[in-house]
């Protein structure tokens, strides 16, 4: 879940969804900030949530229609019968010098600190075979902040951490993730692309509209009052709601980071410098909800105060983001 680097050297994201499309991109030459043009919140419909903020999820276009759009770029989707189905796949793809993202069990990789310790779905970017097709190993790039490694794989671990029966287990009603890829490729199309500065200026109106913002204000406010309300009800949570909620927190760090990255963007591109001063206040919002993970983390165990306090969490979150999407309206008129 969260930070982006600055606007140089390699892009990194404690959100290993965000990481893997970013990996990709600057592998193709294409710059990672379009990541961060969406903000805000949505509705979601996950079964069996154990708390208020698990009804809400960040509001992010799906990568693959993001990059679609700003790069033509398409990806492809799929889940392999067999292992060596999924070989052959990696090294076509590889073989055109285009990279695959992969879905992987962390407990089977060495450079994980969940290795051969604890299942984890996770995901990485197979960016070549490492010494050649018949050299055994893959290269691969995992930019997500907690496991950070470029380098190269035995393609006997790589593949046993995508076949793993721990992927197909699913939690809060995912799919069957064993010998899944995503494999992106150039769109063959002639169709002209929209400048970049007419795509940056309307994905800030999109997100700056005054309904977008107190709509996102409205529900943190309201997942705060739940908690405050009833602290008691949601003191404790099972394994999944534990890992749910952190994960949750530690996406709005992510989103907010690459949102800071994106409006570094936006003001070279829409010669709004002022945009700069929001950009800095998009990651103070990183750090704050990265602050909130840490807190619940650390501190869930002491039940009903920690509930109260990750409630003023959600409240000040919500003053502040409110008054970040109204100056950066102001920024555009």
């Amino acid at each position: 879940m969260g930070n982006a680097t600055d606007q140089t050297g390699e892009f990194t994201s404690l959100d290993c969804i965000t990481a893997t499309y970013g990996n990709v991109l600057e592998l193709l030459g294409h710059d990672p900030s379009v990541l961060g043009e969406d903000w805000g919140y949505h509705p979601a419909n996950f079964p069996d949530t154990e708390w208020p903020v698990e009804d809400l999820t960040i509001h992010r276009r799906p990568p693959e229609d993001i990059i679609r759009d700003w790069y033509g770029l398409e990806t492809e989707f799929h889940q392999h019968r067999r292992t060596a189905d999924t070989a052959d796949y990696l090294r076509e793809k590889l073989g055109r010098g285009e990279p695959v993202i992969v879905l992987v069990d962390a407990f089977h990789l060495p450079h994980s600190s969940n290795h051969r310790l604890q299942h984890h779905a996770h995901r990485i970017t197979v960016r070549s075979l490492a010494g050649g097709a018949d050299d055994g190993t893959y290269a691969i790039v995992d930019r997500y902040r907690g496991s950070l490694f470029d380098g190269a794989i035995d393609a006997r671990d790589l593949l046993s951490a995508m076949a793993s029966p721990a992927l197909a287990e699913g939690r809060r009603g995912d799919p069957d993730w064993r010998l899944r890829t995503l494999g992106v490729s150039a769109a063959p199309t002639t169709a002209p692309r929209p400048a970049y500065a007419d795509s940056v200026h309307r994905a800030l109106a999109r997100n700056t509209a005054p309904s977008a913002a107190a709509s996102a204000t409205t529900a943190l406010r309201t997942c705060a009052a739940r908690l405050r309300a009833t602290p008691q009800e949601y003191a404790s949570l099972s394994p999944a709601g534990l890992i749910e909620v952190s994960a949750w927190f530690g996406e709005l760090a992510s989103q907010r980071a690459l949102n800071a990255r994106f409006l570094h963007t936006a003001a070279d591109a829409c010669a709004l410098p002022s945009l700069t001063a929001h950009a800095a206040t998009a990651q103070a919002l990183s750090h704050h909800w990265e602050k909130a993970r840490n807190y619940f983390y650390l501190r869930f165990r002491k039940g009903v105060p920690a509930v109260l306090r990750l409630s003023d969490f959600l409240d000040e979150a919500a003053n502040r983001e409110a008054e970040w999407n109204a100056s950066v309206r102001r920024s555009l008129k």
